[in-house]
């Protein structure tokens, strides 16, 4: 079902008595965007660095549509059907909210070609899309209308400093004193006129001297849609009376405005089993558009998204994980369905309550909000079935939701271009060593093959690029990390090779202490050209015992923490603060440093490869 702000308060009833029969919910979005030039996410991010990262590059983009499927088992004829709904979404403010939420979002050029490429009618997201707001506008929006509520309760209390009357507008203000005066003598049956439209200052003068004059002449004066009335015989009860319903008439604007809002509160607070495929991205948006700004902090964020959304299931942490990991051949959601249709998977049968509300796997509507979140859900079904099948009983006998055999997958959430962890919402993220990962910096005309070489002796790597002139590059086989002591820079000058770690401490030492750092704590002293020519120095006066002095470099190597890579090194490294004697490398890595924390390689935007 399409849902567009024509039809939203109408529909909302039903979707809310969806919401709260449902067994469990698979929903999706579709945004202007996903990535800003220059923060670009690497395989060895951490989970609190991939959020950052995230919450930094990515939370200026809005959705554009949100697909929402509900589930429902038929106990009678034993398969689930489903309801979806397909809704289009823009944050339009109105009068009463344009002062807090007025929004300014970005756009993504490539991925606005992707969903014109799949259709997306934009005409209707900017005419038709339905309103919303999050927790913290709508109180700022609540309360300002409860300020301006008290003040017009208790106006003539105030006193405010008279403006004096321009010249060229008293004769405005009396003519409309007049009218003020033969309207009081009138003995018509009218009980208000209209006195000004438009014009707010000339309202503002007119409303201070009718008050000043006709105050005890039972007179009251009010704005109804930007008119200035005047009314007689106005009682103060009905004052009040009439106040207190312009403001409950007022606050249900408000509540209009708040619009799609309202269905992620349902959702949030029915608790019950919510799925999405690559969710990250999907609930980063959620908490910041509809609930509050996401949090600075990393932690903070997980609390704030588990006291939300208790029970949460990533069907992409799923492709990535044991048995399907073995099992898929791709984890694209649109790519997936042919997948799940053939042997070993079984679709179930997953029918629709109404053909207005549902989609069937024929429809073909690839990037349709409402169509994946459907897709999304029959990926889980297909998947619950297959581990009730094959690893349990319960599949025939217990709701899915409620599958012991799922518990690992829940609250699990995949990390995009980082296949080592993930986050654990509950719990500890897993701790990954990354002792076999390097970053390293270069000549900007080096390609892969050069750094290829420059590693040959560790084997096979995997490059992951930064910039033209820096990538972190990770051994196929961590267990060489030992022998990057045979890894020679020596011959180089404009090469340097730090661990993961060190490089973690060189950025973090960097970003704290900002512009105030000196260069030689940001220098890695391992690559000074006084420690390289140290290094041929020994080489030389140990010409005729190399084999030996290879030996004992390589067991020191080891037993020092493992960050000496060059086989001409017989020595510990020195602490990182050893000052080092190349102006130009000092220059070179304070700026990569800047560069690096400010702006990493762009990430080009392909949803079918990176984001479903």
């Amino acid at each position: 079902m399409e849902v567009t702000r024509e039809n939203f308060k109408t529909l909302l009833p039903t979707i809310k008595a969806d919401i709260d029969e449902a067994e469990f919910f698979a929903i999706d979005g579709e945004f202007t965007g996903l990535t800003i030039n220059g923060i670009a996410i690497t395989p060895f991010d951490t989970p609190a660095e991939y959020y950052k990262k995230l919450k930094d590059g990515a939370m200026d983009f809005l959705f554009f549509q949100f697909g929402l499927a509900a589930f429902k088992f038929d106990e009678a004829a034993k398969k689930y059907n489903h309801k979806a709904y397909n809704f289009y979404l823009f944050p339009r403010p109105d009068l009463r909210t344009k002062k807090v939420a007025d929004s300014r979002f970005l756009c993504q050029t490539s991925c606005i070609d992707f969903l014109a490429e799949y259709l997306l009618d934009f005409n209707k997201v900017f005419k038709q899309g339905i309103s919303y707001l999050n927790s913290p506008d709508e109180k700022k929006a609540l309360d300002l209308l409860e300020e301006r509520k008290e003040n017009m309760l208790n106006s003539e209390k105030e006193t405010e400093d008279e403006i004096t009357v321009p010249s060229d507008l008293e004769l405005c203000v009396e003519n409309a004193c007049s009218q003020v005066e033969d309207f009081i003598k009138s003995e018509a049956e009218e009980k208000e006129i209209i006195l000004l439209k438009n014009n707010s200052f000339l309202k503002k003068l007119v409303y201070q001297q009718v008050s000043k004059r006709f105050s005890e002449d039972g007179i009251e004066l009010i704005t109804i849609n930007k008119a200035l009335i005047a009314r007689k015989n106005y009682s103060k009860e009905q004052k009040e009376k009439d106040i207190l319903e312009k403001f409950e008439a007022e606050k249900k604007e408000i509540q209009d405005v708040v619009g799609f809002t309202l269905v992620i509160r349902q959702l949030a607070q029915s608790g019950k089993l919510i799925i999405g495929h690559n969710f990250l991205i999907d609930l980063c948006h959620i908490l910041n558009q509809f609930f509050s700004p996401l949090p600075e902090e990393y932690n903070e964020f997980k609390s704030m998204l588990h006291d939300i959304f208790p029970r949460l299931l990533d069907t992409k942490y799923m492709c990535h994980s044991e048995p399907f990991t073995n099992l898929l051949p791709t984890s694209t959601l649109a790519q997936l369905l042919p997948v799940i249709c053939k042997s070993p998977f079984k679709l179930p049968e997953v029918g629709c309550i109404d053909k207005d509300y549902g989609y069937s796997t024929s429809s073909n509507k690839n990037h349709e909000a409402g169509f994946d979140a459907y897709i999304t859900g029959l990926l889980f079904i297909t998947f619950a079935h297959y581990l009730g099948t094959k690893f349990t009983k319960e599949s025939d006998d217990v709701p899915l939701t409620k599958m012991n055999v799922l518990n690992r997958f829940i609250n699990r959430l995949h990390l995009m271009k980082v296949n080592d962890t993930y986050i654990d919402i509950c719990g500890n993220d897993p701790d990954v060593s990354r002792d076999h990962v390097f970053y390293v910096t270069f000549p900007s005309i080096w390609r892969f093959k050069q750094i290829a070489d420059l590693f040959r002796p560790v084997g096979n790597i995997v490059v992951s690029w930064i910039d033209e002139t820096s990538a972190w590059v990770a051994l196929s086989k961590p267990d060489m990390a030992p022998d990057m002591v045979y890894v020679d820079t020596s011959e180089y000058d404009d090469v340097t090779i730090l661990s993961y770690e060190q490089r973690r401490r060189t950025m973090r030492r960097y970003q704290s202490t900002s512009s105030s750092a000196t260069p030689q704590l940001l220098f890695s002293p391992d690559t000074s050209s006084a420690l390289k020519k140290r290094k041929r120095e020994v080489q030389s006066t140990a010409a005729c015992s190399n084999i030996a002095a290879t030996a004992a470099g390589r067991r020191r190597s080891r037993s020092s923490g493992r960050e000496s890579f060059s086989r001409r090194s017989f020595e510990t490294i020195p602490e990182e603060a050893e000052e080092v004697d190349s102006p130009i490398r000092k220059k070179r890595l304070i700026d990569d440093c800047e560069k690096t924390s400010k702006c990493d390689k762009k990430m080009e935007f392909d949803e079918n490869d990176a984001w479903d």
